[in-house]
């Protein structure tokens, strides 16, 4: 049975810990955000830490300072690739005992004991909700390392009751840790970066804005069929739908999906493409409401820290999305596009109810910590130490 981490750090764990970081990049998503937040909040406990890349210019300039395992001088080879043959090398001349592996995938041979990060178990449970593309490199390597793993992190119980289903025999322990926010979503942006935002991507006063790049299980041609609906029938000053982040292969459903409903790209729809920092946090907070109608989420980062931001959120509710944010955020069916539009106008036009959402997700937010992440995640590192069999495999 998964078993939910105390928030309480136990003994410091002083065993080198390679820790992947491979998904952080410039363009970070989710798993990029979890990666970097964790290395920085494990520093904080003295944790002894390599960081294992293939990417290291993609690091913020504190990660760029701490112990970096460097690969030899070659071609940049994919990540997948690097994963195989350079990680677990890295790992072991780099003298740690423990590799921990934070993106769901890890070396098939060679290397230190390991413990595993899933975020989400899309590509075995739904993989209609991903490219042909996309499962071939997550599926086949996703099952191979949760059977291989010392120890397994589930980012929510629902990805641990995700891992429960799809392998009932599995005897690796799975521990649920939640992702943290940072803090300083909770404090307004520069009111500079909000005017100069608005003014570059011609922002009005009111925004509908969804965060996340644009992949199928985002839903994000349906929402934009629901947009079409509710402008219909909203009151008062028709919002614009702002779509931030980084591009993905339901572009082109998306611009049909824009273009089949009579919206105007650039008027009605914005595409502001990646942000990030003040320009993203300026960004939610100019927001009326954020909405993410996914098909499926392992955690939800752009909720939580929306929630964090006080702007109120509809969500799907699949996935991890309604264990952190139940009670917190307005539940849409993400099957149809209706019900999608009719949230949209239900929390567009009551104040009372955003205002409530605003601050039951605040408070909700703060109860995930990043310091609270990496306490427990060094405590599953003690586990897999403390164990009497464990080598290099």
């Amino acid at each position: 049975m998964p078993s939910e981490q105390a928030h309480t750090a136990g003994r410091p764990v002083r065993a080198m810990i390679a820790l992947d970081v491979s998904a952080v990049t410039a363009l970070r998503t989710g798993v990029g955000t979890y990666a970097e937040h964790l290395a920085r909040s494990l520093s904080a406990l003295d944790i002894p830490l390599v960081l294992l890349t293939n990417r290291p210019e993609g690091l913020p300039a504190d990660l760029a300072a701490m112990n970096i395992a460097r690969s030899p001088r070659r071609p940049k080879r994919p990540t997948i690739a690097w994963l195989q043959i350079a990680a677990p090398r890295a790992a072991i001349r780099s003298g740690a005992e423990i590799a921990h592996f934070t993106t769901g995938r890890a070396p098939a041979i060679g290397g230190p004991p390991f413990v595993l990060t899933v975020h989400d178990l899309v590509a075995l449970e739904h993989p209609e909700h991903l490219r042909a593309r996309e499962r071939l490199l997550v599926a086949p390597w996703l099952a191979r390392s949760i059977a291989q793993a010392a120890s397994i992190i589930a980012v929510s119980r629902d990805t641990a009751a995700s891992i429960a289903r799809v392998f009932p025999e599995l005897r690796t322990p799975v521990h649920v840790v939640p992702q943290g926010v940072d803090p300083i979503w909770f404090e307004p942006p520069p009111v500079d970066v909000e005017l100069a935002l608005a003014a570059r991507f011609g922002l009005g006063q009111r925004v509908w804005l969804h965060v996340g790049m644009h992949g199928r299980r985002k839903n994000v041609p349906r929402l934009c069929e629901a947009y079409a609906i509710a402008l219909d029938r909203v009151a008062g000053e028709g919002p614009q739908l702002v779509l931030a982040g980084p591009g993905g292969e339901d572009d082109a459903a998306i611009g049909r999906a824009i273009a089949r409903h009579g919206l105007v790209l650039g008027r009605d729809v914005i595409i502001t493409g990646y942000l990030e920092g003040d320009d993203l946090r300026a960004l939610v907070s100019r927001a009326e409401l954020c909405v993410l109608p996914s098909l499926h989420e392992g955690f939800g980062l752009p909720v939580v820290e929306a929630m964090a931001a006080g702007t109120p959120c509809i969500t799907s509710g699949r996935g991890a999305l309604r264990e952190f944010g139940d009670g917190a955020t307005l539940i849409a069916d993400p099957s149809s596009a209706k019900a999608i539009a009719s949230a949209l106008l239900q929390l567009a036009g009551d104040a009372a109810i955003r205002s409530r959402l605003s601050t039951t997700g605040r408070a909700k937010a703060r109860e995930l910590t990043w310091t609270r992440c990496a306490e427990a995640t060094a405590k599953v590192y003690e586990e897999v130490r403390s164990r009497p069999s464990q080598r290099a495999r």
